[in-house]
């Protein structure tokens, strides 16, 4: 990944030096280009918006070494028609290559491949063959239909259910499903979407300004583009569609768009013929009852029993469930989108998340007493499951044999003493079973490797436990490493299990814990992904996140444009930059430069990462021991400024905007020189 991150960095810089290649003929061949992106997106893109821009890696030719790109030909197509072709371009780039077609339709899937020339210093040229196609589905490029609607639960609650059964006449050549909800930022499982049991999407995830072009007006609903496919069953079956919303008020909108075989396009949105059921019957959202909560609000406390099952069997998530068997499933309440609303929907800069089922590694009985000093128990009811490494997912428990009121006492957590789950930053509640077969499923997302289980009065015969995990997109193919150590080899294993498995839609101080991003994060997690995964929209959809919602202390801030350069670096655009040019300006702290002495003046700043240095409530132990005292002109955040401004001018030059570029060039030189003046003694910086 690394040398295709140089090849395609140094491919764009080349192509500023204006170097001109004469070529009569092509005397080699090159494999096909690979690593194809469109907007920053691997193949499939989804959501792409109506200007896409194109990026390859451009293989090697076998005709001599120190090759580059001299040409290149990308073409799209749709449904096997040609509808942009580019011809042979003399151009160097070959990582933000914009299409330059008609105008694209909404909603629509189409192919893309990408034809490369190149030569070596000493003039021999290479023709590559053909990349192979990659595709992209365009977003709601006009809006949504006029007939979708957020639809809602008609009583107080957090969690909803909403359903319908869609049947087609004739086989489903293409479905892509667009679906936004509100959605707490700190739980993110705004919906989870099921298609005939199964699940398929959890999201929406966090808001973003989409920062193209330097778009950095800030969106709070995102909206998932989905392809869904594969998951319909046509023409014979029905189909249900069932979303599982959770907010105060839950309320989701959804719009599916199908093109089938005789050539009918069908578009089936949300609104008042669907149905819905108030989830909290079922679920029973409460605070802790056993002190062991993560600290996320609630925990879900499911009660089988309330599970809507009709009197077939049938799943409310299956086609052909009978919903008149309860008078709680009622027309869901629809509502048209606000003009607020429809300005803060757009399509999500990054892909979905990645959900995957995943086993138990074991599950052994564990040794309990009725009381104590009595004989442990002949049928052990009490059980400890490991799922060999930690994940962030729900917990799903089947069982073919339950009884009615039967209880499950569920202990979950990252650590294991003594056979009994630890209960820092731990869960624990407690589940009821219904009579005979069912599955009981969280919604929302935890942190846990080991399960304590314990049933009452006893343990059914036949139970399974498993569950859903669920991370961001990870490509395996991006990066390996291997050596003849042992330890490394744990070391590497470790480091990249926790950047793949601990992460969601954006870096976060830890989704155990606080389960929001900070400006150092984005130094940390990002970089760490951006060197082993070829993926540039996690952070850049970070740092969209996090510049609109800035955190602390001062230093945090004062990273912002840091965050630009990085993204910068990463995809040669200035992009973040250019969105958020004021906002990185001013939390340089340029702002409290002190006159009297050309530096900045620390003391009115607000709280310091540098030893904790303390505010007006708190005292600190380093200044207690003398160890570390508190200058009116720290040193770090002068240094974080100077720096913080340089990088924003070299943006600036690549944004070509010079009067700004030279402003903060000055600002960053004059801070410097002061620094050098009046903190530096030769060895050290002296606050």
């Amino acid at each position: 990944y690394g040398k295709h991150a140089f090849v395609d960095m140094f491919g764009s810089m080349l192509a500023r030096l204006q170097v001109v290649f004469s070529c009569t003929f092509v005397a080699a061949s090159a494999a096909a280009p690979t690593g194809l992106l469109c907007d920053f997106q691997k193949n499939p893109a989804l959501g792409v918006r109506s200007n896409p821009h194109f990026s390859w890696v451009v293989k090697p030719c076998d005709n001599g070494d120190d090759h580059k790109q001299i040409a290149y030909r990308v073409s799209v197509s749709s449904q096997g028609k040609l509808i942009w072709d580019s011809g042979q371009v003399a151009s160097q780039e070959s990582t933000y290559v914009a299409y330059r077609g008609p105008k694209l339709a909404a909603a629509t899937k189409y192919q893309w491949n990408v034809t490369t020339w190149t030569a070596s210093f000493s003039g021999q040229t290479c023709q590559s063959a053909p990349s192979e196609p990659a595709s992209f589905t365009t977003a709601l490029l006009d809006g949504w239909d006029s007939r979708a609607q957020f639809i809602s639960i008609d009583s107080p609650g957090i969690f909803g259910y909403f359903r319908s059964d869609v049947h087609f006449g004739s086989k489903v050549i293409s479905a892509t499903f667009f679906i936004t909800a509100e959605v707490d930022t700190v739980l993110l499982a705004g919906y989870k979407l099921y298609i005939n049991e199964r699940l398929i999407d959890v999201g929406p995830g966090r808001g973003e300004a989409p920062v193209w072009e330097g778009d950095g007006r800030y969106r709070n609903l995102p909206y998932s583009t989905l392809d869904v496919t594969e998951h319909l069953i046509a023409p014979t079956g029905g189909n249900c569609i069932a979303i599982v919303a959770m907010h105060q008020q839950p309320s989701v909108m959804a719009q599916l768009m199908v093109m089938l075989e005789n050539g009918t396009a069908i578009s089936i949105v949300t609104d008042a013929t669907w149905l819905a059921y108030n989830g909290d019957l079922h679920r029973g959202p409460a605070p802790p009852k056993h002190g062991r909560s993560a600290g996320t609000g609630f925990l879900e406390y499911i009660d089988a029993r309330h599970e809507p099952i009709d009197s077939s069997g049938r799943s409310w998530k299956q086609a052909g469930f009978d919903p008149t068997y309860s008078s709680n499933w009622t027309q869901a309440l629809a509502k048209a989108p606000t003009t607020e609303q429809l300005q803060n929907l757009h399509p999500k800069m990054e892909p979905s998340l990645q959900i995957t089922d995943i086993a138990v590694r074991s599950l052994h009985p564990v040794a309990c007493r009725t009381k104590p000093g009595t004989r442990v128990e002949d049928s052990p009811r009490s059980f400890l499951a490991d799922f060999g490494r930690e994940f962030q997912g729900g917990l799903r428990l089947e069982v073919n044999d339950g009884t009615t009121g039967q209880l499950v006492h569920i202990a979950c957590g990252e650590s294991l003493k003594g056979g009994s789950v630890g209960n820092t930053w731990g869960w624990e509640f407690d589940w009821t079973l219904r009579e005979g077969v069912q599955t009981l499923e969280q919604h929302k997302y935890m942190e846990c490797r080991w399960v304590n289980l314990t049933f009452s009065p006893q343990a059914p015969k036949h139970f399974r436990l498993s569950a859903w995990k669920v991370h961001y997109l990870w490509d395996e193919a991006d990066s390996y490493f291997s050596s003849s150590s042992v330890t490394l080899n744990e070391v590497w294993e470790l480091s990249r299990y926790t950047l793949q498995a601990a992460v969601l839609d954006t870096y976060t101080d830890s989704n155990t814990r606080e389960r929001r991003p900070y400006e150092a994060d984005g130094i940390i997690a990002a970089s760490a992904r951006l060197l082993v995964q070829r993926d540039f929209l996690f952070p850049r959809h970070s740092h969209a996140w996090v510049i609109n919602q800035p955190t602390w202390p001062v230093e945090w801030k004062q990273l912002s444009p840091f965050l630009g350069w990085q993204d910068y670096m990463a995809t040669g655009q200035p992009d973040l930059a250019v969105a958020f040019t004021q906002q990185m300006h001013d939390r340089s702290m340029i702002g409290f430069l002190d006159n009297s002495t050309g530096l900045l003046d620390t003391s009115k700043m607000g709280r310091h990462i540098v030893d904790w240095m303390p505010d007006a409530a708190e005292a600190d132990e380093t200044v207690k021991r003398g160890e570390f005292t508190a200058s009116n002109h720290m040193s770090v955040s002068n240094a974080f400024c100077a720096h913080g401004l340089d990088l924003l001018a070299q943006m600036m030059t690549a944004a070509g905007q010079h009067d700004k570029a030279t402003d903060f060039k000055l600002k960053s030189y004059r801070l410097k020189t002061n620094m050098m003046k009046k903190m530096w003694n030769g060895a050290s910086f002296c606050d």
